[in-house]
């Protein structure tokens, strides 16, 4: 049978016009996961800063982001310093999720070829790479659940400001469950993939199962002669 050489042409036009050398796969990824990250964190400061963010009632009218901050009383100062608190824990535990992220990033690839369970093989040959999942694991999900429990005090103290005092009609209520809904499917959507037996990345909204090793790491351990490549 003879080659193919329409197709070998075809490919060979197609990795000039669009191919991406391996190297710079692995930016190009992270990049896509410092996108997705900083999307996020837009929308937790949002859902973090809930008396301040939630329509309230001031004198008749909606507040405005000034009036928030003016003439606050006891129970004002309290729930703006829990916002804030709580906002501080989420930005934290995004920081480990970019770390983690960044981590399996340039260590493993997804590989459509081979069951997702895969990822015990890479395991089994890698112990560095299981120590290090299993690490940024128990860091994400100690994080989250300290999140996970200022966030629901959040909520109390913030629902009762914004309700017994500013109470603005239905689109408190609306904004409220809509900023609370999000913020809380974050922080379990990062307690699940900590504790999930596959390796899940924590930036997408459908996540990327990590499965085989990444051929660059692959690469740099074969021509290493023994030195065990730590964190980027």
């Amino acid at each position: 049978m003879q080659p193919d050489f329409t197709t070998a042409v075809e490919d060979n036009e197609w990795n000039e016009l669009y191919g991406i050398k391996k190297k710079n796969l692995n930016a190009r990824d992270l990049l896509d996961a410092l996108v997705n990250i900083g999307v996020d964190v837009l929308r937790i400061i949002a859902s973090s800063l809930l008396v301040v963010m939630v329509p309230q009632n001031c004198n008749g009218s909606t507040c405005s982001i000034r009036e928030n901050f003016e003439d606050l009383t006891d129970i004002n100062k309290a729930a703006i310093g829990m916002n804030f608190i709580t906002l501080g824990s989420m930005l934290i535990l995004y920081l480990v999720i970019g770390k983690r992220e960044k981590y399996l990033i340039y260590r493993m690839d997804e590989n459509p070829k081979v069951p997702k369970t895969n990822y015990f093989n890479v395991f089994t040959n890698n112990p560095e790479i299981e120590a290090g999942v299993f690490k940024y694991n128990r860091m994400m999900r100690f994080i989250a659940i300290i999140a996970a429990v200022l966030y629901l005090a959040n909520m109390v103290i913030s629902g009762i400001v914004i309700f017994l005092y500013y109470y603005d009609g239905y689109q408190s209520v609306i904004q409220f469950m809509v900023n609370s809904g999000l913020c809380i499917y974050l922080i379990y959507r990062s307690i699940v993939h900590s504790n999930s037996k596959l390796v899940l990345s924590n930036t997408s909204f459908l996540p990327i199962a990590y499965n085989d090793i990444d051929a660059d790491y692959s690469m740099k351990k074969k021509d290493s002669t023994g030195v065990v490549y730590l964190d980027v």
